[in-house]
């Protein structure tokens, strides 16, 4: 049995998302690499499978998002651009299967019954707008409707950022109240 608190592991996560959802480029560098936020979803994943077992399922899928992520982003540092449809699409449709099971699992954890309701809530809008956001950029010619849906996004990107990191404190509070928690004992809602 390990023991990292669940605050932790959820904080893991989230900081995983930040820098998968956001980027700060440094010319074409993104100084927030995907893979690194990929990297850190996979390390949480043992941790959370303790109370979830289904999310153990998403470490091979973590890594192969994560190797792709690395190579797009050595390719950026090289001055070189990898721009294949089919694998763009395919890496979107398992980026969205990623976001939407782990988020399933975080709401299956013990925990209120409106944080719960409004994780599975943004976690099902979060996929109509990633999948809408996906199929517009593929049709150049209605950008305008392309560039709406990115903002909705990156709106539904910060808010999941916002209930994870709110989670994660609750957590925190809950286990420094409760002594010191350990996420492989149960946990009392």
């Amino acid at each position: 049995m390990n023991n990292k608190p669940l605050s932790s592991v959820i904080k893991s996560i989230v900081l995983g998302y930040v820098l998968i959802y956001f980027h700060i480029n440094l010319g074409t560098i993104d100084i927030l690499p995907d893979w690194a936020g990929y990297l850190l979803i996979v390390s949480a994943l043992p941790f959370l499978a303790e109370k979830e077992k289904s999310a153990m399922l998403l470490k091979p899928l973590g890594i192969i998002l994560a190797l792709w992520k690395l190579v797009v982003w050595i390719s950026a540092i090289m001055g070189m651009s990898i721009n294949v449809y089919i694998i763009n699409v395919t890496i979107s449709i398992l980026s969205i299967y990623l976001n939407f099971q782990l988020i399933t699992n975080i709401a299956a954890l013990p925990m209120e019954a409106s944080r719960k309701k409004r994780l599975l809530s943004l976690r099902s809008a979060t996929v109509i707008i990633h999948t809408l956001t996906a199929i517009l950029l593929a049709f150049p010619e209605i950008s305008q409707a392309a560039i709406i849906s990115a903002v909705f996004q990156v709106v539904m990107c910060v808010w999941i950022v916002i209930e994870l990191g709110r989670l994660a404190t609750a957590l925190k509070e809950e286990e420094d109240t409760e002594g010191e928690y350990n996420f492989g004992d149960d946990m009392q809602s």
